[in-house]
């Protein structure tokens, strides 16, 4: 589950999803690489996941397909999202919007 903040929802190319470390994705994500993004409705895009800094156990997923996710399901400041991680063997990992606010 994440809160969304504003600095997730800026229309341009400065926004980003912050994955906490709770996701577990360290050791799946060991380079920057696309991933693709899909809500409850099978609306998808691509983006980056990389990193974050010097936070080995945390990541942000940045990109067009971020921002067209919160473009299409409205996302503001608040909402509380939950998402889930598919990974995949040859690394076409998948991130999911089950819900917003529960309401999905």
């Amino acid at each position: 589950m994440v809160t969304l903040k504003r600095y997730n929802l800026l229309i341009k190319s400065m926004s980003y999803l912050n994955i906490p470390g709770s996701a577990n994705l360290t050791g799946i994500i060991s380079e920057p690489q696309n991933i693709m993004l899909k809500d409850a409705k099978g609306r998808a895009g691509m983006a980056r996941i990389y990193q974050n800094g010097n936070l080995k156990n945390q990541f942000r997923v940045r990109g067009k397909g971020w921002l067209q996710m919160v473009k299409d399901n409205t996302l503001k400041n608040g909402d509380v999202c939950k998402f889930k991680f598919i990974v995949s063997k040859t690394k076409d990992h998948v991130l999911c919007l089950l819900s917003k606010n529960n309401l999905i």
